[in-house]
């Protein structure tokens, strides 16, 4: 029988223009990769190509696995999502024997080619989160179609030139119908499978299993490439048996505190304490990548004015006070809610600003100006003639009304002391006497007017 390679080249060409360009790219337990290219239009197209080689079995059948239609539904359904590896196209080529029995049949499946992530790689703190957002966009996208990966690893992440992460190889990938199911145990890659895959006596298991999966792998890239307890037992076997088994682990060794507090969330052994949704993960990274800071605007959201940051809510607590300490206070008005903006506001509290004295005289630039900030120089009340003709102003403006209203009414015409009543403003009798006086000299005018010859 010929290798995978060599049948390869016998298939070409594999698609349309397309050829085995002669790179290998790393192979799995039932499958192989290569790099595959295109030439058709004048410049170099490549792609990564994919081959499930399935046997004969005792009963001299050849039956196509399950977990292998299923990889090539879930990459079609999950195509076009961009931190999932691309899924391009799929074909078969079948292998016959001497005896032109059907011995093998070889599954092609065409994806983008991607730079695969390892353990060896070095991450700082912001790529590190840029990973963890990253994957949990994967799984919130897998979420929506009720799909579980149930072997997430570094092995099983790509990047790409823009330093995208993506997720990839859904061959044990499961479809459910919700996320509670019994489902296969003992299934994914030991080293990085949450212990209720191995441990459960029910089967039951769902998408946190996931997010303690990306937990790990964060956690290795934030502890110089070693897994929980690596560094202490006797032998790589001996430090995952103690995880599984549920035994505490400490924090990674690189990473701020609310990095480090993140991820420990995330490999929770505790279910009631880890991520439920990779959503709620997702938030808590944005958040993070963010420096904690967070600008609200929603029109339609209400604030509770005694609701508090805790770091039940949010792990990243240290930056939460950051936060706190700018809260938004709900509105007390009539409407019960309004926009919702967080902002800076003073530490010194209303009720301790020192009053006003009230001057029985009053000052020459007292605060009466119309609107605008209290702060900024006041405007002076402006003169008005009570005797102003109709001929230069008929009409007062309304601030003109309440300047005059309030320079009357700060003193009583008797003695001078404040009055403390608000007085009919004698300008606007003013006004409306001079308007009826110019249209009854105006009507006198007309009648009296020579006729025109």
């Amino acid at each position: 029988m010929k290798t995978v390679e060599e049948r390869l080249k016998s298939y070409e060409p594999l698609w349309e223009n397309w050829t085995y360009s002669g790179e290998f790219l790393g192979e799995g337990a039932m499958s192989s990769v290569f790099e595959i290219q295109s030439t058709a239009m004048g410049f170099r197209e490549i792609a990564a190509l994919k081959i499930i080689t399935v046997k004969r079995n005792h009963g001299g059948q050849v039956i196509i696995p399950e977990n292998a239609l299923n990889e090539i539904k879930i990459l079609r359904t999950l195509s076009g999502c961009p931190n999932i590896v691309h899924y391009h196209d799929s074909t078969q080529r079948q292998i016959y024997d001497e005896n032109n029995e059907l011995a093998e049949i070889d599954i092609l499946i065409k994806m983008e080619k991607l730079k695969p992530l390892s353990e060896g790689n070095k991450l700082n703190e912001s790529q590190i989160i840029k990973l963890g957002k990253d994957m949990c966009n994967a799984l919130i996208h897998a979420a929506e179609h009720g799909i579980i990966h149930r072997d997430i690893k570094p092995q099983n992440i790509f990047v790409d030139e823009e330093g995208t992460y993506k997720l990839g190889d859904f061959g044990i990938a499961k479809i459910v119908s919700d996320f509670s199911g019994h489902y296969t145990m003992n299934i994914g890659t030991l080293a990085y499978t949450a212990p209720e895959v191995q441990n459960s006596t029910t089967g039951v298991y769902g998408i946190s299993a996931d997010i303690y999966s990306l937990g790990l792998v964060l956690y290795v890239f934030a502890n110089n490439g070693s897994l929980p307890f690596a560094n202490t037992a006797s032998s790589l076997h001996q430090a995952i048996t103690k995880r599984l088994s549920g035994a505490p682990f400490p924090s990674p060794k690189n990473g701020s505190k609310n990095l480090k507090s993140i991820i420990m969330r995330a490999c929770s052994t505790d279910l009631k304490k880890r991520y439920k949704h990779p959503k709620e993960m997702l938030d808590d990274l944005e958040l993070l990548s963010t420096g904690g800071k967070k600008l609200v605007v929603d029109p339609f959201a209400t604030l509770d004015a005694n609701a508090d940051i805790s770091d039940a809510d949010y792990p990243v607590a240290e930056k939460a006070e950051e936060i706190s300490s700018a809260s938004v206070k709900s509105s007390s008005s009539s409407t019960g809610s309004g926009l919702i903006i967080r902002m800076n506001t003073s530490s010194k509290k209303t009720d301790e600003a020192p009053k006003k004295k009230v001057s029985e005289k009053p000052e020459e630039n007292s605060d009466f100006s119309m609107g605008g900030d209290l702060d900024a120089p006041a405007v002076k009340p402006k003169k008005v003639n009570p005797k102003e003709t109709a001929s230069e102003k008929t009409e007062l403006s309304d601030k003109e009304v309440f300047e005059s209203r309030v320079k009357i009414s700060m003193k009583n015409p008797a003695d001078g002391t404040p009055s403390g009543k608000m007085p009919e403003a004698e300008p606007v009798k003013a006004a409306e006497k001079a308007e009826k006086k110019a249209e009854a000299e105006e009507e006198s005018s007309f009648f009296s007017a020579p006729d025109s010859i």
